[in-house]
């Protein structure tokens, strides 16, 4: 089963127009990996076999978690239509809805999940090193889990120099692991985006926002670092572009209501997404997406970090 972590409803929003009805939605995708610039069918984008599925026991799968992402969804999708429609006096309960749905934008991505077990598996790493340098306890600690019952003195012996040794030390976190950690980092992270001041730019000249896989990002302009944004820092600016013509800007200190902004801002925009995305970034105009592509091989070989920041995006500051 493909689920989307970049949601149809929302990508449908970046279609290209001159494509015909029959056809479907397709978006411009410009792979940052291959470096190349293909039209898509929007269900084909941004999806992976089983996601969010969790496999049990019997070998089946439990998709509780893409019922609730999909619940989310459908509540966050009246909130942008309002805002594209140009009503932009959220009530609180549509305000609250917009802001989950952005959070789990944040946690839900595949760079954000495969960060999050990494890091996981380096901790648990660390702390086999820690438990096998300590004389019979890396032992003990296996017998307790039951994960050396059948093993011979010789076995363990291997098992803790192996511990010892990072490079030959592979410990594989399972998914269900990014998926809990992520919930709970997006239920962090929701009451804050919800309270800050939230404006809506829209493109007022001939440049269009795009969007990626990545779709929620935020930095601090002006702090000279290319990172480094915690979102309780009072000058960090976070983005979620919402259509062609349409960027939710959420700041603590800023404006809030909508705003016409000239193709520099945009642009400046469009560069933040390019910076932040893992592998690829969607738009309704070809030479856009080409144009990105161009900007983000810049970027490279000026010798700028590019890709998502550590760890949640430093959410917490």
């Amino acid at each position: 089963m493909e689920q989307h972590f970049v949601p149809q409803f929302y990508l449908r929003r970046f279609a290209d127009p001159r494509v015909p009805a029959t056809q479907g939605p397709q978006v411009w995708v410009a792979d940052l990996v291959r470096l190349t610039v293909t039209r898509r069918s929007v269900r084909r984008v941004a999806a992976r076999a089983d996601y969010y599925a969790i496999q049990l026991d019997d070998g089946t799968f439990d998709q509780a978690m893409e019922e609730v992402l999909g619940a989310f969804e459908t509540a966050a999708a009246p909130a942008i239509t309002r805002i594209l429609n140009g009503c932009f006096n959220l009530g609180e309960q549509q305000r609250a809805h917009l802001a989950i749905f952005m959070a789990f934008l944040v946690t839900r991505v595949p760079l954000m999940r495969t960060f999050i077990e990494h890091y996981c598996s380096e901790r648990l790493k660390k702390a086999m090193r820690v438990a096998a340098v300590v004389p019979g306890y890396f032992e003990r600690l296996l017998h307790e889990r039951s994960e050396a019952d059948d093993e011979t003195p010789e076995d363990l012996e291997d098992a803790r120099r192996m511990a010892m040794d990072e490079s030959s030390c592979t410990v594989v976190v399972p998914p269900l692991v990014s998926l809990r950690l992520g919930i709970k980092l997006a239920k962090a992270l929701a009451p804050r985006l919800a309270s800050m001041r939230w404006e809506f730019l829209r493109a007022a000249g001939t440049a269009c926002f795009l969007t990626g896989d990545n779709p929620v990002s935020w930095a601090t302009p002006g702090s000279g670092s290319q990172f480094g944004a915690g979102l309780d820092q009072p000058g960090v600016v976070v983005t979620f572009p919402l259509s062609p013509t349409m960027c939710l800007s959420a700041t603590w200190m800023g404006g809030s209501g909508p705003r016409p902004v000239v193709d520099d801002v945009v642009e400046s925009t469009n560069r933040l997404l390019a910076r932040f995305a893992a592998g690829e970034l969607y738009s309704k105009d070809r030479a856009l997406a080409q144009q990105v592509l161009i900007v983000r091989k810049e970027m490279k070989d000026a010798g700028e970090r590019i890709g998502a920041p550590p760890f949640t995006m430093m959410i917490l500051g």
